[in-house]
Formats: C-alpha cells, structure tokens, sequence
C-alpha cells in the first residue's frame, strides 16, 4: 500500500513518481528530499496530494545526485512511505557508454592473452628435446603461458561478442519498436477517439498506452494515455487528436521501458455518397484503401479513387 514508484529521474528534467495502491489522509502530503535528510528539509519541493494525480505526481528538477521521495499521511511528519533513488542521465546512454567501455576492456584482456599464447606454445614446444630430453624450465612456464593466454583470449573474445551485441540493441530495438507489429491501427480521424488493437499485450499490470506527437519525448502524454488493464485489447481507444502525425506507444511498466510503437496519420473522412439513403455520410477513411490519383497533374482538383478495405 502506498508504494512510491519513480517515472523520470534525469538531470534538469522534472521528477515524475507514482503512488501505487493509494491510501491517506485528506492533509496527506508528498516531499522531495536530499537523501539522509530530514523530514523537515524539504525547502519547497512538496505538494499537497489531494491538489496531483497519484499516477503522475510532478517534483522540481534537481541536480544529479541520491534523493529521496516521501509520504506523509498528515499535515505533519507521519512517514507512510518512502523512496531512495538516484537523479542521473538516460539509462540509455549510460548502457552505451557501459557497453563501449567494457568491448575496450575485452580487447585488451584479448590482446594479453594472444601476446601470453604466442610466447608460450614455442617455449613448450622448445623444452621438448629432439631425443626425448625434457627441460622443465621451458615445459613448465611454456604451458602455463599458453594455456592461460588461451583461455583469457577465448574468454574475452566471447565477452566481447557479448557486450557488442548489447551495444548495437538498442538501435535494433528502436526499428522494431518503430514497425509496430503488436499495434493495428483501427480510425484515425480528426474529433473522433484513435481506436487500435494491441496484439502482443505487456503482462505487467501497469502497462500503460499513450499516444503522442510524432517527435515528442516519451514523457510528454499529457492526459493522452490510460491503463492496458482498463481497456479491450481488441478495440481500445485514446482520446481524438487533431489531423496530423502521430504515434502510439506501449510501455510495459509503470515507467517509461517502451514494449511497441506505431507511427501513424490522423487525416479527414472521405465524404461518400450513400445509394440507400441517397444523402451524403461520412466513412472513416480507415475502411479504404487510395487505389489511385492524380496529384502532380495540374488540375484546379485532385482526383482520387478508393477501394473498400476486404
């Protein structure tokens, strides 16, 4: 119960925590603090918990460093609940400066190891007399030497592979997240919800979709978003967004670890004519499929043809 949970922790950028299984007083209060500090050390970094939403309870930006998050269930010092965490960059970059540094360690384990191989496997080789005559003060080092240069040379160019590999996963990450599989988009019109399907849903009980401009940040939803466990994976739906691009996006957590994403345009319904009625409704252009036109031709109008989506 009460369980803080940190969204965004980067320097400059605003905190951002979620309170999980929200319980407290109608003066409950939430602070943001230096870590060891006192309760009463909170400058002007705290807010009254009936004025945020529990969800998305936004702190002042702070410098790196360790900082803690605290609840208190009354107008005064009661702790309910509390959160040491580090301010820091992206986990992103951090990972790649990781994975960099480690690929140049793993060279040069690689190259001692070589170096050690090289110089040993003729010092065994040497100690071995032409008529059976054995000089252990070559045998001896001579296999040491190349055993163990052998097996930090195997060691490290698989650990290299390995931290290379990881390097290199996140630019793979961010086309496959761009391709959106899981995500079939439904309608996409002006002043109308975006319905979509999601085919690969998190399991983590607080996945969560948003949906964004194109470029914007992943922090930057707004109120466009909602819990994964509070709608139907087959039709679910995002408050309407104006014509333009956009993108939705899955997140597998209660924070910000992107699971699928698909990019996409909200552009006007085609006005068609009805035979039945013999009056004009509107169609979402999500149902078709522009077979043909003829932009580029010159003409005061385009012209264009559309096929019913089978």
């Amino acid at each position: 119960m009460n369980e803080i949970k940190v969204i965004q922790s980067e320097p400059g950028k605003e905190i951002i925590v979620r309170v999980v299984h929200s319980r407290f007083n109608e003066d409950a209060w939430i602070g943001l603090f230096k870590a060891g500090s006192g309760d009463n050390e909170h400058g002007d970094r705290w807010k009254w918990m009936r004025d945020v939403d529990v969800s998305h309870v936004t702190l002042p930006a702070q410098e790196a460093g360790e900082w803690s998050v605290r609840l208190f269930n009354d107008g005064g010092y009661e702790r309910i609940s509390s959160l040491d965490f580090h301010v820091n960059n992206s986990h992103s970059s951090i990972n790649q400066a990781d994975a960099e540094s480690n690929i140049k360690s793993a060279s040069i384990a690689f190259g001692i190891g070589l170096i050690m191989f090289i110089i040993g496997l003729p010092l065994f080789i040497a100690g071995h007399g032409p008529q059976g005559e054995e000089n252990l003060g070559m045998i001896i080092p001579g296999a040491i030497m190349f055993g163990v240069g052998s097996f930090v040379a195997i060691v490290a160019a698989a650990i290299g592979m390995g931290f290379g590999k990881s390097a290199t996963t996140s630019e793979q990450d961010m086309a496959q997240q761009r391709r959106g599989n899981g995500i079939e988009i439904l309608e996409a019109v002006p002043g109308k919800p975006i319905r979509f399907r999601i085919n690969n849903r998190p399991s983590s009980n607080d996945a969560w979709v948003g949906i964004y401009p194109v470029n914007a940040k992943d922090v930057e939803h707004g109120d466009r978003w909602g819990w994964l466990r509070d709608k139907h994976m087959d039709n679910a739906s995002l408050p309407g967004q104006s014509e333009g691009r956009w993108s939705i996006r899955v997140f597998s957590d209660g924070g910000y670890t992107l699971h699928d994403r698909v990019d996409f345009d909200i552009v006007h319904s085609q006005v068609v004519h009805s035979q039945v009625s013999g009056k004009f409704e509107f169609i979402s252009i999500s149902e078709y499929d522009e077979v043909w036109n003829d932009k580029g031709s010159g003409a005061q109008q385009d012209v264009s043809v559309w096929r019913a989506r089978l």
